[in-house]
């Protein structure tokens, strides 16, 4: 059950209902009255509804930004302690595909700080164990992992943002 204000306009989005705090102008998600169920112009299921209604009542979200998170492509440099913790994040609000690079395994060291990882993924690639991870997170994103340093000549491949969560400078 939800809870709402009385000043709240409780809309549904794919038949699914929740309270609305703004309105979108793209959409029409937050006005008044009744809809019919629709999807109001995103291009997500209704599992996806459901997963991300929280971001849709923030007003600077709401549907282009979530569609925007959907549509994004974050490269991760560095799958430890910083690029581990915001690879789990970046998945749970929704970016739609992540690149991660790393070459280490995870090594029992690591568990106190690097908490996407756990006793069972020691000697396993950090890549490798954080897409696992991810996949629990998240099923829809996609994952792209790659198990070595990323380098200039990688290049960047219709990435948006990169995300350096490397633990050094020669990295």
């Amino acid at each position: 059950a939800l809870f709402r204000s009385p000043n709240q306009v409780t809309r549904p989005l794919i038949g699914l209902r929740f309270p609305v705090l703004s309105s979108c102008s793209s959409c029409g998600v937050g006005t008044t009255g009744e809809s019919q169920g629709l999807n109001y112009g995103l291009n997500i299921s209704p599992d996806q509804v459901e997963r991300y209604k929280r971001h849709l009542l923030v007003k600077e979200l709401v549907c282009p930004g979530q569609q925007k998170l959907l549509n994004a492509h974050v490269l991760i440099i560095g799958a430890g302690a910083l690029g581990g913790v915001g690879a789990q994040i970046l998945a749970a609000s929704g970016v739609g595909q992540l690149t991660i690079y790393d070459d280490d395994s995870v090594d029992l060291s690591n568990l106190q700080r690097q908490t996407q990882f756990t006793t069972d993924d020691v000697g396993v690639l950090k890549t490798k164990a954080l897409t696992e991870r991810i996949a629990r997170i998240n099923p829809d994103v996609t994952v792209n992992s790659v198990s070595a340093r990323w380098e200039q000549s990688c290049g960047l491949h219709g990435v948006d943002i990169i995300f350096d969560g490397s633990d050094n400078f020669a990295t």
